[in-house]
């Protein structure tokens, strides 16, 4: 193989591998071909090993295609044991699903592995069958640690009309496993139920395609360490962020440097700002009832619930405060001024900036700041998140349930009545019209989505009622 294209040699084995199996009858050319793909995995495991990727190479590449080798592999050692079986004359009981290890390109991973599927024909029976291998390999590397999982369903897909085949993939989203996590339930909701849902969305999309094998179904495990909220280290800022002294670092020996950075916020002082002795106590003026420390991100809501005079999050209160943390062992601190730490980022020019604390747009002036501030809670009920894979590379929209209400929808309904229709010159045509639609009723209903007073029902009879109805319609249009 050439070093170069490593990644693009292994997609031409994978074919060949393919059409092989379709092809091999005795047990000599399976061994044979065996032996072969067994060298060709030992080099491209080594190849991740050792991590010499160039320019015209893709690691996530490389290890999927490991992981169809090793498919094949396993798909070849099955045909074999059943040739031996059956030409011992013994009954013929073959496993359908092997666990499978499979070297992985990013070196802070657990574990990938796959589970190869020998004989199934179906993605749900195959996905409700790989739950015991998943389990197994789970619970057994939750001895080590809390762990992040997600999993790829892998499969060949062929174009009935061009007999095209192509390597379709879906994958689930990391997900939080502990020893606590019920992880049937687990499973149901971030495999069967997702991959179910991306199949069947698949179909629907891309018509056309029929499922010809399903390969495996590839398993990424990852340590999990929880965003702990404090720490009872103190930790310096970054000298770059200390040079703008935009940031109150108090210098605090336990595990509640969250709650010293809002003390330092709700009571702000010229000197010596990083001594605790500067400060009340927290305990005297802040609520953490039922929060333990160090806090988690996800009870900063409930902190904010406890404590509602000020805020943290994006819900608008009369008093913001912005915490930054230092990622080393997640310590946080107060911003003072956003302006001094983020103003060099966007101009060289010594003014200040003015933040908007919920969407972080700036201005030149307190006064803009203003009028921006009364109209972006109302405006801002969106956020754009752009495309962060190549699966999502076209632009869609099918989060239904999340778009903006148009003011006003017009339902319209039409009566007709049918009337005998003759015309000459139809002798020679193979389309006869036999009778034609005459409207005689229209009935409109006018739906208002933000004040349910404005919304009406009109209904109107009479030769002339496409007029009418034309005519309420532009007087919709020019009121």
């Amino acid at each position: 193989m050439n070093i170069n294209s490593v990644s693009g040699t292994s997609s031409e084995l994978i074919k060949v591998i393919r059409k092989a199996i379709k092809l091999l009858k005795t047990k000599d050319e399976i061994t044979r071909h065996i032996h072969l793909l067994r060298n060709d995995i030992k080099y491209l495991k080594k190849f991740i090993r050792i991590q010499i990727y160039t320019v015209n190479e893709n690691p996530l590449r490389l290890e999927s295609n490991l992981s169809i080798l090793k498919c094949y592999l396993a798909k070849l050692k099955q045909l074999r044991h059943t040739l031996d079986k059956r030409g011992a004359g013994v009954a013929i009981r073959s496993r359908n699903l092997q666990w499978h290890d499979v070297e992985s390109c990013f070196n802070g991973r657990l574990l990938t592995g796959i589970i190869v599927n020998l004989n199934i024909k179906d993605p749900l029976v195959f996905l409700k069958c790989a739950y015991k291998s998943f389990s197994i390999k789970i619970n057994s590397m939750l001895r080590q640690s809390m762990l992040k999982v997600n999993v790829i369903l892998a499969g060949h897909f062929i174009q009935p009309h061009n007999l095209e085949l192509d390597l379709k993939t879906f994958a689930s989203k990391n997900a939080i496993i502990d020893v606590g996590t019920d992880l049937k339930q687990w499973y149901k909701t971030h495999v069967l139920d997702k991959l179910q849902a991306k199949l069947e969305e698949f179909a629907e999309r891309d018509s056309g395609w029929a499922l010809q094998e399903i390969l495996h179904l590839k398993v990424n495990i990852n340590s999990y360490i929880p965003i702990r909220g404090g720490v009872s280290t103190y930790v310096k800022v970054p000298h770059f962020i200390a040079t703008k002294r935009a940031v109150v670092n108090v210098t605090n020996n336990d595990e509640y440097c969250f709650l010293w950075a809002i003390v330092s916020a709700l009571f702000p002082v010229q000197n010596h700002n990083y001594r605790v002795s500067s400060y009340p106590h927290f305990s005297d003026v802040l609520n953490y009832e039922s929060i333990q420390f160090p806090i988690k991100l996800n009870d900063i809501s409930k902190f904010e619930k406890l404590n509602t005079t000020f805020q943290l999050t994006y819900i608008m209160k009369a008093y913001h405060v912005t915490l930054i943390i230092i990622i080393i062992l997640y310590h946080f601190t107060w911003i003072k001024s956003m302006s001094a730490l983020f103003a060099k980022q966007l101009s060289n020019r010594d003014h200040k900036k003015f933040f908007c604390n919920r969407c972080l747009n700036h201005f030149s002036s307190n006064i803009l700041l203003e009028k921006h501030t009364s109209h972006c809670h109302e405006i801002n009920t969106c956020y754009s998140r752009l495309p962060t894979s190549d699966s999502e590379k076209f632009l869609e929209f099918k989060h239904f349930t999340y778009q903006e209400k148009v003011p006003f929808v017009i339902y319209a309904d039409l009566e007709s009545i049918l009337e005998k229709f003759s015309r000459a010159g139809d002798e020679g045509s193979n389309t006869r019209v036999c009778e034609k639609h005459v409207p005689f009723s229209i009935a409109y209903y006018l739906k208002c989505s933000y004040n349910d007073s404005l919304s009406k029902f009109q209904l109107y009879r009479g030769e002339d009622c496409i007029t009418w109805f034309v005519n309420e319609l532009l007087n919709f249009v020019t009121c």
